[in-house]
């Protein structure tokens, strides 16, 4: 088969039509989708981190929270032995 200019640009211009059709059909779509997990990953981050620091701060809560058992355990162990003598 010989190819002159006429079927040359007509290759080009079909060429071009598949790409565009590629590029329609299969890349955006893809190139959404990449950007909507990225979008989710980025709201998990953030969650993550908005969990960790609760998690912190319930752990400080926590320890104030133990603490203060421990002295009212020694001030009710005092009353007690108030009470026996």
């Amino acid at each position: 088969m010989e190819i002159n200019l006429g079927n040359l640009a007509q290759l080009i211009t079909i060429a071009g039509f598949v790409g565009v059709g590629i590029n329609l059909i299969v890349i955006k779509p893809l190139g959404n989708a990449i950007m909507a997990l990225k979008e989710t990953i980025t709201d998990l981050k953030n969650a993550i981190e908005n969990t960790e620091k609760a998690r912190q701060d319930m752990d400080k809560r926590l320890v104030r929270v133990e603490e203060s058992a421990k002295s009212a355990h020694h001030r009710i162990d005092g009353l007690e032995e108030e009470m026996k003598h």
